[in-house]
């Protein structure tokens, strides 16, 4: 089973906490073996060879390791998965929350490594659908909507962008960026 490590939070500015929380933090998948060549050679080959459909498999096998959603399961057969490239050295799926589809339904972002489960992009659920934006084979940008004070669901104007990237040498998702507000 591949789990999610956070590392230690290098920088959170008070100054943004209205807007959200600055993060520098590292992601690590457990169960991937430290650098050594027969083992990156083989996630090579392996990343060349999988689909969408295998990144879904992963995503339905690893499904429990989502933070939960009060009592609403997540709508993983609904999953939409990166059909560009589903098995770069970074790619994700963009879940649903089962019930209540609206505007500012919850979402939740899974992240994969050559086509593995790493975790979710977040232990924090967010409502709206997020934009993901491939910076490249191993780096991605996501932009999650959120209501400002005052607004409605239809209404809102908040936006913020976390970049994602794989780092081959601590074998880590690097996240940098601003989330958004807890609500």
């Amino acid at each position: 089973m591949r789990s999610l490590k956070h590392a230690h939070t290098v920088f959170a500015l008070a100054a943004s906490s209205l807007l959200g929380f600055s993060l520098t933090a590292c992601i690590t998948p457990s169960s991937l073996a430290p650098n050594n060549e027969s083992n990156s050679q083989v996630a090579s080959d392996g990343a060349d060879e999988c689909s969408s459909e295998e990144l879904m498999s992963s995503l339905e096998q690893h499904s429990g390791d989502l933070p939960r959603l009060s009592s609403t399961p997540w709508a993983i057969e609904q999953a939409v998965v990166d059909s560009e490239k589903p098995c770069a050295e970074l790619s994700y799926a963009l879940i649903p929350a089962a019930e209540g589809r609206t505007v500012s339904t919850p979402m939740q972002v899974a992240l994969f490594h050559n086509g593995e489960f790493i975790g979710p992009a977040s232990e924090e659920i967010f409502s709206f659908a997020p934009e993901v934006n491939r910076l490249s084979d191993s780096a991605l940008a996501i932009t999650y909507r959120f209501r400002k004070e005052g607004e409605s669901a239809a209404e809102s104007s908040g936006r913020t962008t976390v970049a994602f990237e794989w780092d081959p040498d601590s074998e880590e998702v690097l996240v940098t960026g601003h989330f958004p507000p807890s609500s």
